[in-house]
């Protein structure tokens, strides 16, 4: 954590001190000091098995096959279903069975031949936007037919959906740039892709930014949004206006800080190997918050057990009696108390499938 957002030390013990506790930081992007409200579990080893209970599978028809996915959901259960590696975004229903393949073609042929898309989500109106590796970006109507691009220069996989059918999208600047302030910004984009406004985040190590792509954004049915970037323990809450409220969590005690620049991609696995990074942000309803860690530093001695899980609500309390460690989760959504974990494929003609897990506190 940058020297502005104050000392995580004194952060963690004031917490361990005073449970609840509101500290003033340092200004993001310039603005006058937010608090810091959270309060840390005890320093208790908890098991996954003991708070999240599988309760059923969906799976995904092999009509078209798919690999690695990114997952999002609308109120119905549909899902919209994001391959990269396949270079394909396909619509399912709430069961799994395939509906369609989102192709950008009708809206521009050039983008049909350079589709490689990042991320696909639900807007609040119900279209559906996806990031695509390039200037150019596709919205699809509800029924999955492409309605227009949106050209941004925007390549990161992070997003979420914002008021009004718009969205919002994480930015990295280097420090190169003289015409903004390096660091990470997310930007605000309304439904036809104007930007609204653009909000500096955190101004430290814009190189490392640049190369991962891990940390987290997510947003309420309000547009209120929670930002994390990949090497900090807090969640940044943002309101749906732009207003910077607070400074969610609390300083595990399995985390131990990524320290250093990465300027060139050997750095890359040296660095995450040193520390723990930030894999994830779920909002599990819109009372609850979930972080996901991955501890690379513990794999020597700890391997099975790597992976932190944080559930606390919007005030940045912990939800858990302790602190919960897990083997490798591959959690691809989060939403009304449920988390979906890709596993699979069985064989080599299906596609993977969702196992749904339920949060019991």
């Amino acid at each position: 954590m940058s020297e502005k957002f104050g000392s995580p030390l004194l952060a963690a013990i004031a917490v361990g001190v005073f449970g609840l506790v509101s500290v003033g930081c340092g200004p993001v992007g310039g603005d006058d000091p937010v608090p810091i409200l959270g309060e840390a579990p005890p320093a208790e080893a908890i098991h996954f098995d003991e708070h999240f209970v599988a309760e059923d599978t969906i799976r995904l028809s092999s009509d078209v096959l798919l690999s690695s996915i990114s997952l999002d959901m609308d109120e119905g259960g549909r899902m919209v279903v994001t391959d990269t590696w396949s270079q394909l975004v396909a619509l399912y229903d709430e069961e799994g069975s395939y509906i369609r393949t989102l192709d950008p073609e009708p809206c521009d042929p050039q983008l049909a031949i350079d589709w490689m898309p990042r991320a696909s989500i639900f807007l609040s109106d119900g279209r559906i936007f996806v990031n695509n590796n390039g200037p150019a970006h596709a919205v699809f109507d509800t029924t999955g037919e492409c309605v227009e691009t949106h050209m941004l220069m925007h390549q990161d996989r992070r997003i979420a959906s914002g008021p009004d059918g718009g969205y919002y999208m994480l930015r990295s600047v280097s420090a190169e740039r003289e015409d903004e302030n390096q660091g990470l910004y997310f930007d605000h984009f309304d439904q036809r892709g104007t930007l609204l406004r653009s909000r500096l985040i955190a101004d430290t190590k814009p190189e490392m930014y640049a190369r991962f792509t891990s940390g987290g954004m997510t947003s309420d049915t309000d547009g209120a949004l929670f930002v994390t970037d990949f090497a900090d323990p807090y969640v940044d809450h943002f309101s749906a206006e732009g207003e910077h409220l607070a400074r969610l969590g609390f300083v595990p005690s399995y985390f131990r800080r990524i320290d250093g620049d990465a300027r060139s991609m050997s750095d890359v696995q040296r660095l995450m190997n040193s520390g723990t990074a930030v894999m994830g942000l779920h909002l599990l309803d819109d009372a609850k918050l979930m972080i996901v860690y991955d501890n690379r530093h513990l794999i020597e001695t700890n391997p099975e057990e790597r992976i932190g899980i944080v559930v606390m609500d919007r005030e940045g309390r912990s939800l858990l009696p302790g602190e919960m460690l897990s083997e490798f989760v591959p959690i691809r959504y989060a939403s009304g108390g449920y988390i979906y974990f890709q596993e699979g494929p069985e064989a080599e003609e299906d596609n993977p499938y969702l196992v749904r897990y339920r949060f019991v506190k």
